[in-house]
């Protein structure tokens, strides 16, 4: 099977080793949630995007988008 490289930020990688260690009975849904500075039931959204999609389910939906802030036509006229 082909793996494709995915790019993590650093706060996501750091999501992926909390969550791990919480996939393998090392932290408590609780203490995830206290590393990562995250409601736990936010935590346990990020594991099921986790189990279901793999390291590239904690990547940021926001990520790739167009920008909202840009210019979205003819501009100012003075």
């Amino acid at each position: 099977m082909e793996q494709k490289e995915i790019g993590l930020s650093e706060r996501e990688v750091e999501r992926f080793g909390v969550l791990e260690r919480l996939r393998h009975g090392e932290l408590s849904r609780v203490d995830a949630s206290r590393s990562l500075g995250l409601s736990s039931r936010q935590v346990r959204r990020l594991l099921r995007r986790l189990e279901r999609d793999g390291a590239a389910g904690l990547r940021s939906g926001r990520r790739g988008g167009s920008r909202t802030s840009g210019l979205t036509g003819g501009g100012v006229k003075g």
